[in-house]
């Protein structure tokens, strides 16, 4: 659906609507082990501070203190003072903060300024302790502004309480590729995991008893015990940093038996501590990477491998309801892929090939998000791709710009007539108009 509009533009955006369309449903052996000290995930980099930006955005603005209060700060805790104005990391501002104890010691540490020149954090601190934050006046804005009154506050910071979690549940941790089974800590230095095998005719059975839960009671995690058998205990030296969040693995690979592929159970605690609860996961070793879509009338299987990501032929599939009845039986074709046509009744999918083995649950959210920070709208039913021949114009140019239709599951439409506006680059509304599909 081409269009073509002339403006003296830089850059647009254009804003489509449209009605709205339903979505597809969518041997007991005690060892010391090493951790694989790394993130869960990499965190993303903010954009360095801009000067001139600042200066141009911030024009006018007095330099005053919005707040002085405790906030997280780096999986931790620090103490933190919020400006209206940004201050220019490249000039020395340290001197201008002081932070001392209740008796009026003054504690020694570096202030961290934010990217954004907003927020200067002091990470320096102890949980349950009284702090007194001083900002003297003098101090002085990128934008030139100087601070014209002090400020003082006194805090009392958070507690920070030993704590212990995975930090996932359900994961499929590839023999060779995976850098371990994540947990989450604070202020605990070693625990003690168990780690049972699920019996290879008892899975279907397990995951209906599972709770779903990471915390839960002794009394439910002998119910277990009918499904499982006992292939692992070790103890973990942790040793996270003093008073923080600190995400690190488990590493298993060095664990002989916790190779052979399957279903395990993990049950954690705090290393020397007897409590009536305990942090439990799930998690699968396999090499086969299960991929499942769900249409109205059928489902989709695709099993890769997860050592090269190829196709894997010849893999016997299983679909089982909650009674642990086996509905149908597929075997994926060279291209790795197989087709059921009804899985309305199905509760798991169980991938078997050789020794590997692979499951899906088909009854519970097909993607847990919940320890991972999703961002950005949420998807659409129909989708508009806008593009055109060059990403800038020159002023008095003609733009042609173009838009593909698509639904939600990615496959061109046709397209009804929608609504679009055109914007500057500064947000400014320019022109509306009803966009017409090539046919018409």
């Amino acid at each position: 659906m081409p269009n073509i509009i002339s403006f003296l533009l830089l850059s647009l955006v254009i804003f489509i609507s449209a009605c709205d369309v339903p979505q597809s449903q969518n041997s007991n052996n005690t060892q010391k082990n090493s951790i694989t000290n790394a993130l869960l995930s990499n965190p993303v980099k903010s954009k360095p501070f801009n000067l001139d930006k600042a200066k141009q955005q911030y024009a006018g603005i007095e330099l005053t203190v919005a707040d002085i209060s405790e906030q997280n700060y780096n999986n931790g805790s620090a103490l933190a003072v919020t400006l209206t104005t940004p201050l220019n990391p490249a000039e020395d501002f340290q001197s201008f903060f002081k932070v001392s104890d209740k008796d009026g010691q003054v504690i020694a540490g570096s202030w961290e300024l934010s990217n954004s020149g907003l927020v200067a954090y002091f990470p320096t601190i102890e949980p349950s302790s009284h702090y007194i934050v001083d900002v003297i006046g003098g101090l002085t804005s990128a934008t030139g502004k100087q601070l014209a009154t002090a400020s003082t506050q006194k805090i009392k910071t958070r507690k920070m309480p030993a704590q212990l979690r995975f930090a996932s549940k359900g994961s499929v941790l590839p023999s060779k590729l995976v850098k371990g089974l994540p947990v989450v800590v604070t202020n605990i230095n070693a625990i003690d995991v168990n780690f049972h095998r699920i019996k290879g005719d008892k899975i279907n059975q397990f995951l209906q008893e599972w709770r779903g839960k990471q915390r839960q009671y002794s009394y439910y995690l002998k119910k277990y015990q009918a499904f499982s058998e006992l292939a692992y205990t070790g103890r973990f030296d942790l040793n996270p940093p003093k008073n923080t969040r600190y995400t690190t693995h488990l590493d298993l690979a060095s664990i002989d038996e916790l190779q052979k592929s399957g279903v395990y159970l993990a049950v954690m605690k705090k290393a020397g501590d007897y409590e009536e609860e305990y942090q439990v996961t799930y998690f699968v070793v396999s090499d086969l990477g299960l991929h499942a879509r769900m249409y109205k009338d059928k489902l989709g299987v695709q099993i890769s491998s997860l050592k090269d990501g190829s196709a894997v032929s010849g893999v016997d599939l299983s679909l089982l309801d909650t009674n642990d009845k086996e509905l149908s039986k597929l075997e994926t074709d060279a291209n790795g892929q197989a087709h059921f046509s009804s899985s309305a009744k199905a509760s798991l999918l169980i991938a078997k090939k050789g020794d590997n083995i692979s499951i899906l649950r088909l009854n519970s959210p097909a993607l847990d998000l919940s320890e991972f920070k999703v961002e950005g709208r949420e998807q659409k039913a129909i989708e508009t791709f806008i593009y055109s021949a060059r990403d800038i114009y020159r002023a008095g140019e003609t733009i042609t710009f173009s838009a593909i239709l698509r639904n939600v599951d990615a496959q061109s439409m046709k397209a009804p007539p929608v609504n679009a506006v055109i914007k500057r680059a500064d947000g400014q509304k320019i022109k509306y108009f009803t966009w017409h599909p090539d046919s018409e």
